[in-house]
């Protein structure tokens, strides 16, 4: 059954493995010889490539982004199966000599017989988890998110004391160094424990206008351009492990072992089952905003910005100091970035889109078979192969312009303008 509507599915059979075995018990005595030559029964391990998708005519006259997105949600499952392990070869060379025959195999050995491994469950993450987590990955690296991280590190200042120290800018910082400028050696160094922490305060305020002032010019700087962004979540993992078998011995074509495995030590080892799944989900998605033309920094905010890196760039001492005047800087400034954060926020309210968005998981599940303690083979170092059925997943899930599991119907007059003067329509075009 279809994952979306409307979309086209393709399935491909992918050929199964054939592994050439041969068996031979070969008379001394000319009293007849029997000879098995041929492939393991693996019928049952033929693989398949599902694909689920949209036909895209638009991509072979894309130009540039202008006409906007033109993917579309996409699905694929694959199947395979691995032996790890190359052929065996098992012989039974006479001991005696009046040995009448002797037994060689070369091929596969297998912890089970074919018919008794398979695949494991394709399992998936469904269309609404992943729109979900799309909505997720958008509020966690969307391009505005630097409006709130700035909101919440000014905010955290503030409540760290700040208010007060910058309301003694024009008390206590210059009175406490005009003091330190006149004091003698023996009394600054008394003062250290009064001027250094002045000293500290100061350049924590410095720095933190001068970060501000960088993400608001980068605010400016991406208004209007395409500003991509990509989030990882983290992988999941998990493991479960089986005993299948515990009487177990190694199989060979068509069952026969002859002479080529010890009947005293045979049906004493384990096969074991091995149930991994690796799932990655990530999102990418390109952003697009518009600041007013009626938006800009105060002209008064930028010099600020530029004492603020200065002051970076200096030796705190009290004659350094005292020259930094006006005295007020660090107040304008912190007046002054409210007004406009609240600009910014009321100009990307509604106009932050995105020109395409996508939704990713890769699902790896991995069976492997493993044969665990003695084989019974006489031949020393004869082991059976490792076998690991996989199914591979891949899906996307594509975004509608302002998020996950939105419908075209279900956007505002306001939101479709906004689209329509950036180019924007439901089919890309």
């Amino acid at each position: 059954m279809p994952r979306f509507s409307g979309s086209k599915v393709r399935v491909r059979s992918m050929p199964h493995p054939r592994y050439h075995c041969r068996y031979a018990e070969i008379s001394l005595v000319g009293s007849g010889d029997t000879i098995l030559d041929g492939y393991v029964d693996t019928t049952g391990w033929h693989g398949t490539q599902v694909t689920e998708s949209f036909d895209h005519p638009e991509w072979r006259r894309r130009k540039s982004f202008a006409i906007g997105d033109i993917g579309g949600p996409f699905f694929s499952q694959k199947t395979s199966v691995d032996c790890i392990g190359g052929d065996v070869i098992l012989d039974d060379k006479p001991r005696v000599k009046n040995a009448s025959s002797t037994t060689s195999y070369v091929g596969k050995m297998l912890p089970l017989a074919a018919n008794r491994m398979s695949y494991p469950i394709g399992n998936v993450g469904s269309i609404s988890t992943l729109n979900a987590l799309g909505a997720t990955a958008i509020a966690r690296c969307k391009p505005t998110n630097a409006t709130a991280d700035l909101s919440t590190f000014l905010g955290e200042l503030f409540r760290e004391g700040l208010p007060k120290l910058i309301g003694a800018t024009s008390g206590l910082w210059k009175e406490r160094t005009a003091t330190a400028r006149k004091a003698s050696a023996d009394e600054y160094l008394n003062l250290q424990f009064g001027w250094a922490p002045i000293a500290r305060d100061m350049s924590s305020i410095a720095y933190a206008i001068y970060s501000a002032d960088k993400v608001l010019r980068q605010y400016e700087r991406d208004s209007g351009k395409m500003v991509r962004r990509r989030y990882d979540f983290p992988p999941q993992h998990s493991l479960a492990f089986q005993e299948v078998e515990t009487v177990a011995t190694p199989w060979i074509l068509g069952g026969v072992s002859g002479n080529l495995l010890d009947p005293s030590v045979t049906a004493r080892g384990t096969v074991y089952r091995e149930d991994s799944t690796l799932r990655r989900q990530w999102f990418s998605g390109g952003f697009t905003y518009h600041l007013p033309d009626t938006y800009s920094r105060s002209s008064e905010m930028a010099r600020i910005a530029l004492e603020a890196k200065k002051l970076l760039g200096l030796s705190l001492t009290p004659d350094v100091v005292w020259n930094l005047t006006p005295w007020s800087w660090a107040v304008d400034w912190f007046s002054n970035v409210g007004d406009v954060l609240s600009n910014i926020t009321d100009a990307l309210t509604d106009s932050l889109v995105m020109g395409y968005g996508y939704m990713m998981e890769n699902t790896v599940q991995r069976r492997t078979y493993t044969f665990s303690g003695p084989t019974g083979a006489k031949t020393r170092g004869a082991r059976p192969a490792n076998v690991v059925f996989e199914v591979n997943s891949k899906q996307r899930v594509q975004a509608n312009p302002y998020g996950f599991g939105l419908t075209w119907n279900s956007l505002t007059p306001f939101q479709l303008s906004i689209l329509s003067a950036l180019g924007i329509s439901k089919h890309g075009k």
